[in-house]
C-alpha cells in the first residue's frame, strides 16, 4: 500500500538521481530509500531507524523492519513505472489518515507529557489540544473518552480509523503502547446513558464556539424541555439523539443550534428534528419512515464524516449508518425544515468489509476502496434526498441493489427537475410560468436542440412550455439525491383555479384537508398537483392541476409535516 504525497515527492527525487546508477547499486539504493522512509516520511528518530534489520526479496523488493518487532514489516520496492516506492505495515485505507510521522510524534508527546499515566481534565484537554494541532481528525469516541484507555483507543482510530480495517501489525503497535501504561484496551460502548458534550472553536478565524450534546437512556439536556413537551409527543419517550449549537462569545446566550432525537411508543419509531434559535428549541417531525422499525440504533454525531447520524448495530460485528444534515430553509414567510440525506456506510468489525452509497457523490467514504475498471466509483443513487420522505427501509443497502435502483412508481418517459422555469418559449429570456420546484415530474413530449444545453418540451398539469436540459434528470444521470416537492393541504373549502386572474374559472373545489404537490410557488398564488389518491412522494402525474391561494392551505416542505399539524 503506497503511502501519501510527501513520499510520493521524495520518490520522485530519489528516482531521478538514480537514473544513471547501475544494476549492482539499485540494491544499495533501495536501502537508501527505505532509511530516508523511515526518519523522514514514517517519523523513526536516526537511532530508531539504526535498529532496523534490512533483508532482499527474490522479487526485487526490500522487506525491513525492527529487531524488537519482526512481525512489523515495511517494504521498499520500484513500482511498475520503476519509481521507488515504500510501504507500511501500518497503513490503512482510512480516508483521513494523517501519516504515519504523525502519528509517532503524537506518540512521542504522549509519552514525553505522561498524559496517560497522570490522566485528568487537564491531561485530557493537552492531549485533544496536541492531536487538533497536527490536523488529526479526531472521533467523537476520542472526545467523549472518560479513561486513558479510551482516549488511547480512539486516538488511534482517529489516525487509522475504525479497527475493523486494521492490519495485524497495527493491532500489535496498539497493545505495545497500551502495555507501556499499564492499559487493557476498552472500545466504546455503543449506548452511553446520560448527556454528554464537548466544544470546539469553529475556526481560527472565528470566536464561534460549537458544542456537541450527545444523549441517551431517556435524559436529555434541559434546554429541550420545551421542545420535548410538543403535545405531537405527549405519550412518546426520547430513546436519545444528538445536537449542536453555536454560540459566540462576543454576543453569549444567542445561541442556535439543529439537531436529531429518536422517540419511541407502543413498538413504533419516530423520528424528530430539532431547531434552536436564541436558546429556544422546537421539535419539528420527520416521521416514522425516517427509521428502520426494528433493531438496535442509536442518534449521534460523527465528527469522521462531519455529519450527524442514525447507526444501528445490525449483529456483533456490523454496524450500518445513515449520514444525515438537518437545516432550514424559507418558502415565503414561513420557515421550512428539512433532513438530508449524504450517504449510507456499512461495516463489519470481523471482516473489515465496507459498503459505501452516496446521494451526491461528494461524501467520503470512511475506507478509501481500491476500485477496480468496472467499478470507477462508489454507488450514487437518486433517492429522496429529504429523510422521512420516503421508507428508510427501501433504501438500497448493497452495491448490487443500488445499481439497479429506481424510485418506485418513476413513470417511463418522464424527467424530474433539479429546480428548473418552465419558459413559454426555447430561450432563458422568455417569459416564464414559474420556478418548477425540483422533483417534479415532467414528461419529454420532444427535444429540441440548444446552447449550451438541449431544451425540453413539456407540460406539468395544463401549462406547457419549455425547460432547459440541464437541469433536469432522466435516471442516466444522477444528481444530489431526488428532492421532495413542497406539500400543501386546504384549511377549509378551497377553489382549485385555472389561473391567478379574477376571472379565471375554478376547475373544482377542493374539501378542506385536501393533500397535494406544490409545483410552482408564485408568491400569493401555488400551482399544485391534488393526488387522485392518497399523496406519496412522487407527484400524480394524473392528478387535478391548479392554483390555490397561499393563504387558503397550510405549506410545508414535507409531508410527515403535513401528518403533525393536523
Amino acid at each position: 500500500m503506497t503511502v501519501k504525497k510527501t513520499m510520493r515527492a521524495i520518490s520522485l527525487a530519489l528516482v531521478l538521481c538514480l537514473l544513471a546508477s547501475s544494476a549492482p547499486a539499485q540494491e544499495t539504493s533501495l536501502r537508501q530509500f527505505a532509511e530516508s522512509c523511515l526518519t523522514e516520511v514514517f517519523g523513526y528518530t536516526a537511532d530508531e531507524a539504526a535498529d532496523f534489520v534490512f533483508e532482499a526479496r527474490e522479487d526485487g523488493s526490500l522487506a525491513y523492519w525492527p529487531k524488537k518487532h519482526p512481525a512489523w514489516v515495511y517494504t521498499a520496492c520500484r513500482n511498475e513505472y520503476g519509481q521507488l516506492d515504500a510501504a507500511s505495515p501500518f497503513h490503512t485505507v482510512y480516508i483521513r489518515f494523517c501519516g504515519e510521522g504523525a502519528v509517532h510524534e503524537l506518540l512521542k508527546s504522549i509519552r514525553e507529557q505522561d498524559w496517560m499515566s497522570s490522566w485528568s481534565e487537564g491531561s485530557k484537554a493537552a492531549f485533544l489540544d496536541e492531536c487538533l494541532k497536527s490536523g488529526i481528525n479526531i472521533s467523537t469516541e476520542t472526545y467523549l473518552a472518560e479513561t486513558p484507555a479510551l482516549a488511547l483507543q480512539g486516538f488511534f482510530e482517529s489516525c487509522y480509523g475504525p479497527a475493523a480495517g486494521w492490519t495485524d501489525a497495527l493491532f500489535d503497535l496498539r497493545n505495545c503502547v497500551f502495555a507501556e501504561y499499564g492499559l487493557t484496551p476498552e472500545e466504546a460502548p455503543f449506548h452511553v446513558s446520560g448527556v454528554r458534550s464537548f466544544s470546539l472553536q469553529r475556526d481560527h478565524q472565528s470566536d464561534a464556539v460549537r458544542t456537541y450534546t450527545l444523549f441517551e437512556g431517556g435524559t436529555y439536556p434541559e434546554e429541550l424541555k420545551e421542545a420535548f413537551s410538543d403535545p405531537h409527543l405527549t405519550g412518546w419517550t426520547c430513546s436519545g439523539g444528538a445536537v449542536r449549537t453555536d454560540e459566540s462569545k462576543c454576543d453569549p446566550g444567542k445561541e442556535n443550534g439543529l439537531g436529531l432525537a429518536a422517540f419511541e411508543k407502543d413498538g413504533k419509531r419516530q423520528l424528530v428534528q430539532l431547531n434552536g434559535l436564541d436558546g429556544q428549541w422546537t421539535a419539528y417531525p420527520l416521521g416514522t419512515n425516517a427509521l428502520y422499525p426494528t433493531g438496535d440504533y442509536r442518534v449521534t454525531y460523527v465528527t469522521r464524516h462531519n455529519a450527524f447520524a442514525v447507526q444501528y448495530r445490525l449483529s456483533d460485528d456490523e454496524t450500518a449508518a445513515f449520514y444525515l444534515s438537518p437545516g432550514q430553509t424559507r418558502q415565503g414567510e414561513c420557515d421550512q425544515f428539512y433532513t438530508s440525506i449524504g450517504s449510507y456506510e456499512r461495516i463489519n468489525r470481523k471482516t473489515g468489509e465496507a459498503v459505501w452509497i452516496s446521494l451526491s457523490g461528494s461524501g467520503m467514504p470512511t475506507w478509501q476502496k481500491e476500485l477496480t475498471p468496472d467499478d470507477l466509483r462508489y454507488p450514487v443513487i437518486d433517492f429522496p434526498c429529504y429523510l422521512g420522505a420516503a421508507p428508510i427501509t427501501e433504501f438500497p443497502t448493497t452495491p448490487e441493489a443500488a445499481r439497479q435502483y429506481a424510485c418506485t412508481g418513476m413513470p417511463e418517459g418522464y424527467v424530474y427537475t433539479v429546480g428548473v422555469n418552465l419558459r413559454t418559449r426555447r430561450s432563458s429570456r422568455s417569459a416564464s410560468y414559474g420556478m418548477l420546484n425540483a422533483g417534479t415530474l415532467l414528461p419529454v413530449l420532444e427535444r429540441l436542440p440548444g446552447d449550451p444545453s438541449e431544451w425540453i418540451r413539456t407540460k406539468a398539469g395544463f401549462l406547457e412550455g419549455f425547460v432547459a436540459g440541464t437541469y433536469v434528470c432522466d435516471g442516466q444521470t444522477r444528481s444530489a439525491g431526488l428532492s421532495a416537492l413542497p406539500v400543501a393541504e386546504t384549511l377549509k373549502e378551497t377553489p382549485l383555479k385555472k389561473g391567478t386572474g379574477l376571472f379565471d374559472g375554478t376547475l373544482q373545489t377542493l374539501p378542506a384537508g385536501t393533500k397535494m404537490h406544490v409545483i410552482i410557488d408564485n408568491g400569493d398564488w401555488l400551482y399544485v398537483d391534488a393526488p387522485r389518491g392518497e399523496i406519496g412522494f412522487l407527484m400524480d402525474v394524473n392528478g387535478i392541476f391548479g392554483y390555490v391561494r397561499r393563504t387558503d392551505v397550510t405549506f410545508l416542505n414535507t409531508i410527515p409535516g403535513l401528518c403533525w399539524a393536523e
